[in-house]
């Protein structure tokens, strides 16, 4: 499955690109956003929906606040979409898994390093301090193609509830095997980005063609 990346900087915009890229889920950036004042009209796709206010230590694309950043969640939690993304280092963290609980939505609890790939024991350990979400997204930055193997062992640790991939040029081949292993990978929508080596949903599609998969 793939979550199409909408980078919009208005809830009119996003609307446009989803109806243009019809796909099963679709991760709204709303760091990317300069208005949200009619959030409400994305309530039709919200089954599909990943609210993502990504904060800016771990790649969001404006500076906001963490009680900004949690009264922002909470607003969108009003069209009860499938997924909210929060990091799991975030102080809003507990905070927001006990909101969405009562609103019957999951949480996907992510983690990206920029810096690198740590060691498998590391990643081992990480993985299993992250249980408590519906998902759990941990993203390194690969520094060679072997830091892309290293990740890919955590599947081995899965209980159908990681998405593990790397940031990065030479993190690429590894987005394009967590389409086989996650329970969906990402691929971007939009002109701009905010992941170093995303692929675009054209690449994907041609590469997943190739391998039989598309």
């Amino acid at each position: 499955m793939l979550a199409g990346v909408i980078i919009a900087s208005k809830v009119d915009d996003a609307l446009k690109i989803m109806e243009r890229y019809p796909l099963q889920l679709y991760e709204i950036r709303v760091d990317a956003m300069e208005e949200l004042s009619n959030f409400q009209q994305l309530e039709r796709y919200r089954e599909k929906l990943i609210i993502t206010v990504r904060r800016h230590q771990e790649g969001g694309l404006r500076e906001i606040g963490e009680r900004e950043r949690l009264r922002i969640f909470e607003e969108f939690l009003e069209i009860e979409p499938r997924y909210m993304d929060v990091e799991f280092h975030a102080p809003i963290k507990d905070e927001l898994l006990k909101l969405a609980k009562r609103k019957d939505v999951d949480v996907i609890l992510s983690y990206h390093n920029f810096q690198g790939t740590p060691s498998i024991e590391e990643l081992i350990k990480l993985a299993e301090k992250m249980r408590g979400g519906a998902v759990r997204k941990i993203v390194p930055f690969a520094r060679s193609y072997e830091d892309n193997l290293r990740l890919l062992r955590l599947y081995e640790h899965s209980d159908g509830d990681i998405i593990a991939f790397c940031m990065g040029k030479m993190g690429k081949i590894s987005r394009v095997l967590s389409s086989f292993l996650a329970p969906f990978t990402y691929v971007s929508l939009s002109d701009a980005t905010a992941a170093q080596g995303i692929l675009t949903l054209d690449e994907m599609r041609r590469i997943l063609e190739v391998l039989g998969n598309g």
